[in-house]
């Protein structure tokens, strides 16, 4: 049984964007890592949350193995990214009662500046109680 908040596989990882609503294959979910980010529009939170209920309708939630958040993007006030985090937070955990499942918030990529780049389809490990993100594959070859 893996604990609350870890990964302890290295899973795959995918990117969609709230506003695109593009993902790869449903075969491609199970244990994989979503990046998620929103758009420079900055869609309101509730977005966020309604998309999140859509990818469990789909049965892409519960496949997962983490969820990273993008910082919201767009000119969204700092003081603001905790609503953000809370929504996604809450449709996971309460609404879908996967308390579990990695999240990690408030990350510089997706619509945001600075921006760091993922590597899509790589090998990821989510350590929330050491707070450490790894990379396990190499990027470039």
């Amino acid at each position: 049984m893996r604990r609350a908040g870890y990964s302890e596989d290295a899973w795959k990882c995918w990117n969609g964007c709230v506003a695109l609503r593009t993902f790869p294959p449903l075969t491609s979910w199970t244990g994989s890592i979503l990046f998620l980010e929103t758009s420079e529009d900055a869609p309101p939170p509730q977005v966020l949350a309604d998309f999140i209920r859509s990818l469990a309708a789909m049965h892409r939630l519960q496949r997962l193995s983490g969820i990273l958040l993008g910082r919201p993007g767009g000119r969204i006030d700092p003081t603001v990214f905790p609503v953000y985090a809370e929504a996604l937070r809450h449709a996971v955990r309460d609404e879908f009662d996967l308390p579990e499942l990695p999240i990690v918030s408030n990350m510089d990529f997706g619509h945001t500046d600075p921006m760091m780049v993922l590597p899509i389809g790589l090998r990821m490990r989510i350590d929330s109680e050491r707070r450490q993100l790894s990379i396990l594959d190499t990027a470039v070859v």
